[in-house]
């Protein structure tokens, strides 16, 4: 009877991790596809679903599998009509986002804004930068 209960409890641990692992996929996705979607607006110089007469102008999205220590998921990357968009939160041919979701998820709990996030991930990926540098 002891083993019995034993299992069902390790049944329910083994459930509510599951249950735990895909909110934090769910919450990632969603942060990272935020802050895809406002690069792209500061790319093309206006928000989704609004109309320029600029040449260079949305053109959908293309999934992107990523890999997170919680897992594989799939974020919607946007697309630009002159293919110069170059996001800095996933970058392109990058498949492995391990830390970032972390980092991203507790300043977006302290209240950073994705424009201020995005800003402060593009100085981290990119080269020009040092790594002491502060924003």
């Amino acid at each position: 009877m002891m083993i019995l209960r034993m299992l069902v409890v390790i049944f329910r641990l083994n459930k509510l991790l599951a249950e735990y692992i895909n909110l934090k996929k769910r919450r990632g996705k969603g942060i990272i596809q935020t802050m895809l979607e406002t690069e792209m607006n500061d790319h093309v110089g206006y928000e989704k679903y609004a109309r320029d007469d600029e040449p260079n102008c949305r053109n959908g999205t293309k999934p992107k599998t990523v890999r997170s220590k919680y897992g594989e998921f799939e974020v919607d990357v946007p697309q630009d009509r002159n293919s110069t968009f170059e996001p800095a939160v996933v970058k392109k041919r990058q498949k492995d986002i391990f830390g970032i979701e972390e980092q991203i998820i507790a300043m977006y709990a302290k209240g950073m804004t994705t424009k201020f996030m995005k800003n402060l991930t593009t100085r981290i990926n990119d080269p020009i930068y040092p790594r002491n540098t502060y924003i």
